[in-house]
């Protein structure tokens, strides 16, 4: 008997930022011109691997970079300690840095920590030891650091001496807050003590999430490589929220786990499991249970929303004109329609944003994309309004539960956000690329990008999470407009007066 099982995706699982930015790296370099290293797996996932291996990626031990002299070698977003930038330096090799700016910053911390403190202090890290960020991290200090992984590890460390206390990034928040206790309680009168929280928010905020996601589905399967830390760490936090999670690695595990009454099953991962393993996964589910979908049905609204500003973005940039408008290539009454429409709109305004801030532009100049942009404005609202009379016609009809709340926005106006995030993301990926720019302004655009991704990220959860609330009427779908009164000649004294 086939069962009506739904399958879903945890939209926050996937790469973070690091991992992301270190395989379009990989991916830019790998021209098929030169052979491309890669200093240890470039993500604890051996799928992930084995795909780039493909393309031309060859991993490699510290040993074997030794033995390169003339060659491109890639730095993983772990990062190194500085004994493998001096090593390359000496065999004339090429680096290319893809270390997590996130880890690059906290390396920075410890290295001026103990300029600042040694001989007398100690460092200490909590960390799993032998890990490559950790390695790098201990290779600030010169080899000097204390790796903990416990508080069994405590025993390692001189209570009786100043500690500076840092976390590897991807360590559990409330772990890392264990130990600060824990070595508060054991030191000697008149020593310093100084902790630094140094965990990674795009992987600690993913624990509440995961565990949402967890207890919010029957069984749960995360995916992730059997190397990664972060996994096992979110693993504990889903098995933990939902006891029915099962830790796999490849699609062909999900066969003999699949529990006969799962009606509601989820796929989740880690920072370092690749979105299309994760959809390989539901896929096998998919087949198990003889699911037959379109594939327009299986994707949620952001998902949508998301391939149409990338298409969009892309073709804007073709000839980045804002005086050119590429025809529209989805059918005028559909969904995809609107949303193109939309971000073309958006796209325009950003650029006259930029011209209008020209030191010097001609007052008559500046004037003309003023009223543009005002035009603009008003076309954005009403393709906002558009959007949401599209989802008042899907579900306008559907019948509130008992107690239903209501928005504090429109599904269309979460639209609207994504549509503005989605054009910083790409330009502020741009600016971290400049060939004309400083190592430093490039770091800080580094940074920015990640920070716009997982707003962006959450914004797409709760984007799909308020639709899935409206069509099964725990959430009100109601319109609202905006009636902006300076764009209308009777409401707008000003241009009352002049019209009569």
């Amino acid at each position: 008997m086939i069962k009506k099982v739904k399958v879903e995706i945890d939209r926050n699982s996937g790469f973070c930022f690091g991992v992301v930015n270190a395989i379009k790296k990989a991916e830019t370099e790998l021209d098929g011109r030169e052979t491309l290293y890669c200093l240890g797996d470039i993500v604890h996932n051996s799928l992930e691997v084995e795909r780039l291996r493909k393309l031309g990626l060859r991993t490699i031990t510290l040993g074997e970079l030794g033995e390169l002299r003339n060659r491109k070698v890639l730095l993983r977003a772990h990062g190194e300690p500085p004994s493998t930038y001096q090593l390359a330096q000496k065999n004339n090799i090429r680096i290319i840095d893809a270390t997590c700016p996130v880890v690059l910053r906290l390396q920075q911390k410890i290295h001026n920590c103990y300029r600042r403190n040694s001989p007398k202090g100690q460092i200490i890290i909590y960390g799993k030891e032998g890990h490559a960020e950790v390695n790098g991290l201990v290779g600030q200090t010169e080899g000097t650091a204390i790796v903990v992984e416990s508080l069994a590890d405590l025993s390692k460390v001189d209570f009786s001496r100043d500690i500076s206390f840092f976390s590897q990034t991807t360590n559990s928040l409330a772990g890392f807050k264990v130990m600060v206790e824990a070595i508060r309680k054991q030191l000697e009168q008149g020593v310093t003590f100084s902790w630094y929280d140094t965990i990674c928010r795009q992987v600690s905020n993913r624990i509440p999430g995961i565990k949402l996601f967890a207890v919010t589905h029957d069984v749960v399967y995360f995916v992730a490589g059997s190397k990664s830390s972060n996994g096992r760490i979110l693993y504990d936090c889903c098995r933990n929220a939902n006891p029915r999670s099962f830790f796999i690695s490849h699609p062909d595990e999900v066969g003999d786990l699949l529990p006969e009454d799962a009606i509601r099953i989820g796929v989740c991962g880690a920072t370092s499991t690749p979105k299309w393993l994760m959809e390989q996964v539901a896929g096998r589910i998919k087949e198990i249970y003889q699911i037959k979908e379109k594939a327009e049905l299986d994707k949620s609204l952001s998902t949508v929303c998301c391939i149409i500003f990338d298409r969009a973005v892309s073709d804007y940039h073709l000839d980045d004109d804002v005086n050119y408008e590429l025809p529209n290539p989805w059918e005028e009454e559909s969904l995809e329609h609107r949303l193109y429409r939309k971000h073309w709109i958006d796209a325009i305004q950003w650029h006259l944003e930029d011209l209008i801030r020209d030191p010097q532009i001609r007052p008559e100049e500046a004037l003309k994309v003023k009223r543009r942009i005002d035009r603009l404005n008003q076309d954005r609202t009403n393709m906002v309004e558009q959007i949401d009379d599209y989802f008042m016609k899907q579900y306008g009809s559907t019948v509130p539960l008992p107690g239903a709340g209501i928005n504090t926005e429109t599904p269309a106006w979460a639209v609207d956000r994504l549509s503005i995030l989605t054009l910083k993301v790409y330009h502020m990926n741009l600016e971290s690329m400049r060939h004309d720019a400083s190592e430093e302004h490039k770091f800080a655009c580094l940074t920015k990008l990640s920070v716009l991704l997982e707003q962006k990220n959450d914004l797409c959860y709760a984007l799909d999470h308020l639709m899935i609330d409206i069509r099964e009427g725990r959430k009100y779908m109601k319109t609202y407009k905006q009636m902006k009164m300076y764009n209308d000649p009777a409401l707008n004294p000003v241009l009352r007066g002049k019209n009569g």
